[in-house]
């Protein structure tokens, strides 16, 4: 098949294209770790926190790319000063329990609610104006034990984790799930953290250059990656072709959100790996 056909594959997946769009400036990257504010955020999910003392065993206030504190009952809360996100974790919320032994009989429908309603807390300090929050996907982690004679137990309902997707005017920022939060046991959030890099203003509009351009773009792209060959409907299958703002790293500093186009292909292949590939979407 050829290469042709991959890029008629990507324009039939594209969604979200529109003339124009705009670039934002953001938030310039801060040279130490914002506590106070991540402070002020951690309290949607623990309460007490502002009883307790951050104690950081790793990283420092010159601009590292993290900063790590411990807490008491084992809570740990990651600082990623150059891009402003943070990443929580309760380490030993294993000792809690599963959140069901059998997993056939979970409340899934207010684990989901739970997740949606801290999320919503989280990102009511964080969204600015044309922004939104949407549910993306919800990951399990189950468990099953096995005595000695060969029994082996029902499949446990160990924990959950659900993502949220920041929008900008009705464009997703992909890149790390914006908001995620993990709950164990009677559904206490036992993880939880953002990657949201702030906008300070609106420096223009950008004509966006259409489906089949932007096609074009990722083949050659992946080509680049394939030493100069040209990868064909047989190597991939394309899984998403959206028009969106990429957030990089959160440990890279990032000026801008301009418009792109961002292709996730599955391999085909034994031998293939998955490509996330993100092109320029301006004209």
């Amino acid at each position: 098949m050829s290469a042709s056909a991959l890029t008629a594959s990507l324009e039939r997946a594209a969604h979200g294209h529109r003339a124009f769009a705009d670039v934002m400036e953001l938030e310039p990257a801060a040279r130490a770790p914002d506590v106070d504010a991540a402070e002020k955020r951690a309290r949607v999910f623990w309460d007490d926190i502002r009883k307790c003392r951050w104690r950081q065993i790793l990283g420092d206030h010159t601009g590292a790319a993290t900063a790590r504190y411990q807490f008491p009952e084992g809570g740990l809360i990651t600082l990623f000063p150059l891009s402003g996100a943070m990443e929580a974790d309760i380490t030993n919320a294993w000792n809690w329990g599963p959140i069901a032994r059998d997993e056939g009989k979970a409340d899934r429908a207010t684990l989901k609610r739970v997740l949606g309603k801290l999320a919503t807390a989280l990102g009511a300090q964080l969204l600015g104006g044309d922004e939104t929050l949407r549910f993306e996907r919800v990951w399990e982690t189950k468990g099953r034990a096995t005595t000695l004679k060969g029994e082996d137990s029902a499949t446990a309902l160990l924990s959950v984790v659900g993502a949220f997707r920041r929008f900008i005017d009705d464009l997703p920022v992909l890149g790390r799930a914006s908001i995620h939060v993990k709950l164990g046991a009677a559904a206490r959030p036992s993880g939880w953290g953002f990657d949201w890099r702030g906008c300070s203003k609106r420096i223009g509009k950008v004509a966006i250059v259409e489906p089949q351009h932007a096609a074009q773009r990722v083949v050659e792209k992946l080509s680049q990656r394939w030493s100069g060959k040209v990868p064909t409907a047989d190597h991939y299958r394309v899984e998403l072709f959206q028009l969106a703002y990429f957030s990089a790293g959160r440990r890279v500093g990032q000026n801008l959100f301009e418009p792109v186009w961002v292709a996730k292909l599955a391999p085909l292949t034994a031998i293939g790996t998955g490509q996330v590939i993100v092109v320029p979407a301006t004209r």
